[in-house]
């Protein structure tokens, strides 16, 4: 029998997305509780898409594109979005580096000091 786990099904109370959104868009970072991961971070899936520095058509980190219509990376599901297949972690696509909205942001990390 298999053991169920958080993350194993898709429940779409634990993240912020189009059909639970109400007046807002962003949530707070501590609003769902039941879908923190389990390494313990929170808003992985849902909230926002997220900028990485990947560029399209980057053939090596050294390669820098630049220009209004250069595209790049995000991944991840946003608020926008009612569909649980958008909230995969693998979800990834494209899109012109000026575009700015409610949807699209970046995470900020902070490492955790170690107690002495």
């Amino acid at each position: 029998m298999k053991q169920n786990r958080r993350g194993d099904r898709w429940d779409e109370n634990n993240c912020r997305h189009r059909n639970n959104r109400g007046a807002g868009s962003v949530a707070p970072v501590y609003a769902y509780p039941e879908g923190v991961s389990g390494y313990g971070t929170w808003n992985q899936s849902g909230n926002v898409m997220e900028w990485c520095s990947v560029w399209h058509d980057e053939t090596d980190s050294a390669n820098t594109a630049s220009g209004e219509e250069t595209l790049r990376q995000e991944r991840g599901g946003c608020w926008r979005y009612p569909d649980k297949f958008a909230f995969r972690c693998s979800q990834r696509s494209f899109v012109v580096s000026k575009a700015v909205n409610d949807f699209r942001g970046f995470r900020l990390v902070l490492p955790v000091q170690a107690d002495s």
